[in-house]
């Protein structure tokens, strides 16, 4: 398999941590439009969430970071500090 842009084969990220996800599987798909195959990971965040397939070039460029969790977790702090900036303002 060549590499691109130096980078490593998507096979060797099998077993590896990247942000909360951990890569437990690695498969090539063809979609149906017949567009060029696509990586896609099976991974499993750490919050222990069911695992998930995620597109291979998101996670490795770490556009992807978790299950989504991460997102709520950020959305959550973001509101409690509101809410104790807001109080102390009154």
């Amino acid at each position: 398999m060549p590499i691109k842009n130096n980078l490593r084969p998507y096979s060797s990220y099998v077993d590896e941590k990247i942000e909360r996800l951990t890569i437990l599987a690695y498969e090539k798909r063809l979609p149906s439009s017949g567009a060029p195959a696509q990586t896609w990971f099976q991974v499993q965040c750490e919050c222990g969430s069911p695992t998930q397939w995620r597109l291979a070039s998101q996670i490795v460029s770490r556009s992807t970071k978790s299950c989504g969790c991460l997102r709520s977790e950020s959305s959550r702090e973001r509101l409690h500090a509101r809410r104790v900036a807001h109080r102390e303002v009154v």
